[in-house]
């Protein structure tokens, strides 16, 4: 994360750049940061915005912490489902299928099928309409 990026890196390795709006940045800039001690006892902010102790949180943990709480909400929805899934298909539904791949950082549409489904009822109405 800097000033108006985030970036991170995809499987194949390649540096994928993402743009953050001033809400998000704001939102992140106002979380305090972690102090944590370095390898000579100093005094380091630790690196990552959402950790704890001073390391990222783990797919592992985030995937606990998502099924007790939909559990406890009696809601069956995998974490997969209830996070890339619906939101790629939501992007998809708004701007179009090449740029959801871009901004994904996919080489390949076929993979931004996989995590999007068209809305179809709003090309129903689409078609109805003409």
């Amino acid at each position: 994360f800097s000033l108006n990026e985030l970036r991170e890196t995809t499987k194949s390795k390649r540096i994928k750049i993402l743009p953050l709006d001033n809400e998000v940045k704001e939102a992140i800039q106002k979380i305090p940061p972690f102090i944590m001690r370095g390898p000579n006892g100093e005094s380091i902010q630790c690196p990552f915005v959402f950790q704890r102790n001073g390391r990222p949180y783990s797919e592992s943990y985030a995937r606990k912490l998502w099924n007790r709480i939909t559990s406890e909400m009696g809601i069956k929805i995998s974490f997969y489902q209830g996070t890339r899934h619906s939101s790629a298909t939501e992007a998809v539904n708004r701007v179009g299928m090449d740029r959801v791949q871009e901004f994904l950082g996919h080489t390949r549409s076929a993979m931004t099928k996989r995590y999007a489904k068209m809305n179809t009822e709003g090309l129903k109405e689409v078609l109805r309409k003409k």
